[in-house]
């Protein structure tokens, strides 16, 4: 089973603002895991072509 943590979080009710924190949400996720899970979810994603654009982006806060 998979550990959980309660939080309190707030839903959007607007369809832009919701995207906008699930972005955020996911970039935050993404961030977390360990540098060599990082690659290979952008490869899956995106496409080994693609992967150190992706992860620049990830790292770099998609300045």
């Amino acid at each position: 089973m998979y550990p959980i943590k309660p939080t309190i979080d707030f839903e959007p009710t607007d369809s832009y603002q919701k995207a906008k924190k699930d972005v955020i949400t996911a970039l935050f996720s993404v961030k977390s895991l360990p540098e060599e899970q990082q690659r290979r979810l952008a490869e899956e994603l995106f496409g080994a072509a693609n992967v150190a654009a992706v992860i620049n982006m990830i790292r770099n806060g998609f300045k």
